[in-house]
C-alpha cells in the first residue's frame, strides 16, 4: 500500500510538472483533509517524496509542511539512523533546524540570551508558515541535544568569524567578576538542581563535575536557559501539540521553571500522550499541573520516577499527582508504570485505574 502511494504521488508530480511546462492545465484541487490522508501513508522514510510533494502547488506544499514539521527533531533522529551520512552532518541539520525555531523568538526572550552574550539570527518576520504553530510533539531531551548543536556550532561560528564574541567570564579572577558569577548563578538557580550555596561550593573545591573550568559552567548554563526559552515558546506556540515527553534528562536540568508556562497555557488541554521516563526535579508539580489542563490524554507513560523508591515522605504527594493525573482523564486507553517499589500500595494507583473503566 506505501509502494503504491508513493508511485502514485511520483505520478501525479511528473504529471504536474509537465502542465506546468505545456501550460494546459491544473491539478484538481482536492481538500486539505484528502491530501493529509494521502500524505500519512507515505513511509516516514520516504522523505524524498515529500520533499517533491512541496512542488505540487500551495495546496500540496502547506499541507506537506505540516507533515515535515509536526515532529521535526523525531524526524532527524530517524533520518540519522537510517543514513550513512556522518554525526556532524547530522549535527548540522539539527542546529539548524533550531535556527529556524530560535529566529520566532519574541523580543523579550531575545532580550534575555543577549544579555548572556548569546549571538542569535535575525528574527523571522517574513514566513508565511508559522513552524513553530504546526509542531505537534516535544520530546526535551531532544531540544536539549538540539541546543547543544547549536549552541557549539554557534560558538565555532563567533571564534571562526572573529566577528562577535561569547566572553568567557573568569569566575576567581576579581570581586567584580565573582559578582557576575553570582547573578548568573541566582538566574539559572530555578534551572539546577543545586542551590546557589553548593554552586559554590562546588566551585571553590573543585568537586563538581569540570567545576575548575568556568567555561563548561558557562556553556551548560547558557544551553539551559536557551533549552527553558524554546520549550517556553513551544508550549505558547504549538497550537495543536499532542505529545509531551521528557526522557533521559540530565540531572543537572530542571523542568521547575516550564510550571510558569504550563500553567499561562491552553495549548496543553488537547495533549493525548504524556510520558515521562525521567526522574525529574518538581514532577509532582507538572503533573498537577497537566492534570488541571489536560484531560484527553490517552496515553500516560511514567518510568524512573521517584514515588516508586519509597526513599522519603516526599513520595505520598509525587503519588497523589500521579492520582489526581489519572482521575482527571476523561479518555484513558493506556497507563504503563514502571520500576515500581514491591512495598509500594497499590490500592490507591488500583482505584485510579478503577475510576477510568468508563473512559
Amino acid at each position: 500500500h506505501s509502494a503504491s502511494t508513493s508511485s502514485f504521488l511520483h505520478v501525479l508530480i511528473m504529471s504536474r510538472q509537465t502542465q506546468l511546462i505545456e501550460s494546459q492545465s491544473r491539478v484538481p484541487n482536492l481538500p486539505s483533509e484528502c491530501i493529509t490522508e494521502i500524505l500519512k501513508s507515505v513511509p516516514s522514510e520516504d522523505i524524498s517524496t515529500l520533499f517533491t510533494c512541496l512542488l505540487i502547488n500551495r495546496q500540496w506544499c502547506l499541507n506537506t509542511v505540516r507533515m515535515l514539521w509536526y515532529d521535526p527533531f523525531g524526524l532527524l533522529l530517524a533520518k540519522r539512523g537510517q543514513t550513512t551520512s556522518s554525526i556532524e552532518d547530522w549535527r548540522l541539520r539539527v542546529a539548524s533546524l533550531l535556527n529556524t525555531y530560535i529566529s520566532f523568538l519574541e523580543n523579550e526572550d531575545r532580550q534575555t540570551l543577549h544579555q548572556h552574550k548569546i549571538v542569535l539570527p535575525k528574527r523571522n518576520s517574513k514566513s508565511s508558515i508559522d513552524y513553530v504553530g504546526i509542531m505537534q510533539k516535544i520530546n526535551v531531551d531532544q531540544i536539549l541535544d538540539g541546543v547543544h548543536c547549536w549552541y557549539a556550532l554557534s560558538r565555532a561560528k563567533a571564534a571562526q568569524m572573529q566577528s562577535f564574541a561569547i566572553k568567557t567570564i573568569d569566575y576567581n579572577a576579581s570581586s567584580k567578576n565573582s559578582h557576575k558569577f553570582l547573578n548568573l548563578v541566582k538566574l539559572l538557580n530555578l534551572f539546577f538542581h543545586n542551590s546557589v550555596r553548593n554552586v559554590k561550593k562546588q566551585r571553590s573545591d573543585g568537586n563538581g563535575d569540570n567545576g575548575e573550568n568556568p567555561a563548561h559552567f558557562e556553556r551548560v548554563a547558557s544551553e539551559h536557559l536557551i533549552t527553558l526559552i524554546m520549550l517556553k515558546l513551544f508550549v505558547r506556540r504549538c497550537e495543536s501539540l499532542k505529545v509531551f515527553g521528557i526522557e533521559n534528562i540530565r540531572d543537572s536540568f530542571s523542568l521547575e521553571t516550564m510550571l510558569i508556562h504550563l500553567n499561562s497555557s491552553t495549548n496543553l488541554s488537547n495533549l493525548v500522550e504524556f510520558i515521562c521516563v525521567s526522574k525529574v526535579p518538581g514532577i509532582s508539580d507538572i503533573l498537577s499541573s497537566l492534570a488541571q489542563i489536560s484531560r484527553r490524554l490517552k496515553k500516560i507513560k511514567i518510568w524512573q520516577y521517584p514515588i516508586f523508591t519509597l526513599r522519603s515522605g516526599s513520595e505520598n504527594l509525587q503519588l497523589s499527582s500521579l492520582i489526581q493525573l489519572i482521575t482527571a482523564q476523561k479518555s484513558l486507553e493506556e497507563l504503563d508504570l514502571g520500576y515500581l517499589h514491591p512495598d509500594l500500595d497499590l490500592n490507591t494507583i488500583c482505584d485510579a485505574i478503577a475510576s477510568q473503566s468508563k473512559t
